[in-house]
This record gives C-alpha cells, structure tokens and sequence, in this order.
C-alpha cells in the first residue's frame, strides 16, 4: 500500500514537471515571437477591399495615403495596389480562423491592427471581410460597399450611400442615434448601398445632415 502510494505522488509529481515545462516553452514562444509596426505601403487609391480572419481594422482620414499594421511579423498581410483599388489580405497560409481565434483571449496577445488612412474625404466603395475584429470607418465618407463580419462591432460614422440593408444576428443596429432592433433596410435596390453583415456584435452607421 505505502509503496503505491510513492508511485502516485511520483506520477503525480512527473506530470506537473512535464507541464510546467511545457507551459515555459509557450511562454518563451509567444515572447520570441516579435511585435511590429510596419507602413505597408504609401500608394494612392479610393477604393478599398480587405479579406482578413482576425484583425481590428480602422479606416480613417490622414494626411497621407497609407497602411498601418501593428502585430506579430508573422501575422504581417499582403497589400498591393491595383487601379486606385487598395487590396488587403492574409498571407497565404496565415488565415486559419481556430487558431488565430485562440490568439484574441490570451491575456498578454496582441491582436493584429491595421490601419488604412487616405486624404481625401470620400472612398469611392470599400469591402471588408473579416472573422474576428473590430471594423471602424471614421471620418471618410463611404459612397457604398459591403462588410462581412462574424464577431466583433461595426461602426461607419459618415455614410453617403443611396440606400442601406444592415443585418446583425446578435446584437443591434444603430441608424444616426437610434436604436433600430437586429436589422434595417432602407431603399437597398439603389444604385448606391451599403450592406452590412454581422453575426456577432453591433453596427452602427450615421448618415445625413
């Protein structure tokens, strides 16, 4: 019996060494890996089209034509610019939503952002499609376009867009201060519209005035 019990401790003991140590080489991981701020490029365009899995995004008005990241390296996207249309996306091999999503709760990640900034006052259209993130349009006029997101909040504070057709499963839109439930649709055959999609979280547009 006395010598069955000094088996478990030991096993007990081997176990807490093994993952201790495994939890040192997570830790010594995720500091190795490095943290950047890189301006991706510096081109002109009016358009905008992002195709991420897991990063907050920001449009705003700047001084210059520009785009931003700050994350891990390897977290780094692929720009280009082609025809005024700025094109933002995961890597090859990078967009894997389960395994970047686990990196948004860890209480010392760092969540990739990138940061799109223009001059000009108006984006001719924008397209945004993301898994997990914030998604903010801030002081740049959107004349249309589409943002597709699952979970994370949706803000566009200057929309001159015809018509709209916003939709969230989870959360509530909010038209110029007011409150409109999980949906709103306002003439969405126009020529120019804005859709929204969100499964997870809120959106929230002001146009007019």
């Amino acid at each position: 019996m006395k010598r069955g019990m000094e088996m478990l401790i030991l096993a007990i003991v081997i176990i807490l060494v093994i993952l201790g140590i495994l939890k040192v080489q997570d830790m010594n991981k995720v500091s190795s890996e490095q943290v950047v701020q890189k301006v991706l490029t510096n081109c002109e365009f009016n358009q905008v089209k992002v195709d991420t899995s897991n990063a907050n995004i920001k449009v705003k008005q700047g001084n210059h034509y520009r785009v931003l990241f700050e994350g891990r390296q390897k977290l780094l996207p692929k720009v280009e610019v082609k025809n005024k249309r700025l094109i933002v996306e995961d890597k090859d091999g990078i967009k894997v939503v389960n395994g970047n999503l686990f990196d948004l709760f860890k209480k010392h990640s760092v969540v990739p952002q990138i940061t799109i900034e223009l001059p000009n006052e108006k984006l001719k259209n924008i397209e945004i499609d993301n898994s997990n993130g914030s998604v903010t349009v801030q002081g740049v006029a959107v004349s249309q376009g589409e943002i597709d997101l699952s979970n994370g909040n949706i803000m566009v504070d200057h929309s001159t867009a015809d018509g709209y057709d916003l939709d969230t499963s989870n959360g509530h839109v909010e038209i110029n201060g007011s409150n409109k439930g999980d949906s709103y649709s306002k003439d969405d055959k126009a020529r120019r519209v804005l859709s929204i999609d969100n499964s997870n979280g809120d959106i929230t547009v002001s146009y007019g005035g």
